[in-house]
């Protein structure tokens, strides 16, 4: 053991505790960990936190999902049957979505719970009923209120639209709901509206029954916030 002389005489040095110089003094500043100058907010929630509350792991995994992050149907619903139409109330026909809520491939969605672009969210906010809304999608054609879809990646052409009005029963489908409604209001582009038309001009008696949004994106927003707010 070692000694160190100090002012109350001769003392005895524990190992480790002996007085060092300026030079080591320095070098042991430079290897200690860096401080920050201000305070700094405390690690509440983790592995590597020093306050009373965490969080457990288990706890984490067992937490349900958002029910906004992916699309569900409600409990009891037939995801594949669609609803029936209100006969009282007009129909909403608006374009799909590029944008949609996470979904599988194989996984079956009504349209409704999946499309989830501004003009979508624009109508589930407004309280108007699914039952009466349809949509034009540019992969599955018309798609009468409560159908059931799987999601993709698709935008309308010319050469779809064609085939929607001459290959199968989509004007079929859309004349036989536009018979059951008073009146219908339709959004979109060219593309989507044509097929709309399409079928007022191929059943002249529909003719006149639906109204139709123009102008840019914008001001179509708002004309539907303008015709919703004259359904409630």
């Amino acid at each position: 053991m070692t000694t160190e002389r100090t002012q109350a005489g001769e003392q005895f040095v524990l190992a480790g505790a002996e007085r060092v110089g300026l030079a080591e003094l320095a070098r042991r500043r430079a290897a200690a960990p860096l401080k920050p100058a201000t305070a700094q907010r405390p690690c509440d929630v983790g592995l590597f936190s020093d306050q009373a509350a965490q969080v457990d792991l288990v706890d984490l995994a067992r937490k349900p999902v958002s029910s906004s992050s992916s699309p569900a149907p409600a409990i009891g619903e037939n995801i594949f049957q669609p609803y029936t139409i209100d006969r009282a109330r007009p129909l909403l026909i608006l374009p799909c979505s590029e944008v949609k809520r996470p979904a599988e491939p194989d996984e079956w969605f009504k349209f409704a719970d999946l499309y989830d672009g501004p003009t979508w969210r624009q109508w589930r906010a407004s309280g108007f009923p699914r039952s009466n809304v349809a949509a034009i999608s540019a992969l599955y054609g018309y798609l009468e209120p409560g159908m059931a879809i799987c999601t993709y990646n698709r935008r309308m052409d010319g050469d779809r639209l064609q085939s929607f009005m001459r290959v199968g029963d989509h004007v079929g489908r859309l004349a036989a709901d536009l018979r059951r409604v008073p009146s219908a209001f339709c959004l979109g582009s060219a593309l989507y509206c044509e097929l709309v038309r399409h079928t007022e001009h191929v059943y002249p008696e529909l003719r006149g029954k639906v109204a139709y949004a123009s102008g840019t994106y914008l001001q179509q927003r708002r004309q539907l916030r303008e015709w919703l707010e004259g359904q409630t």
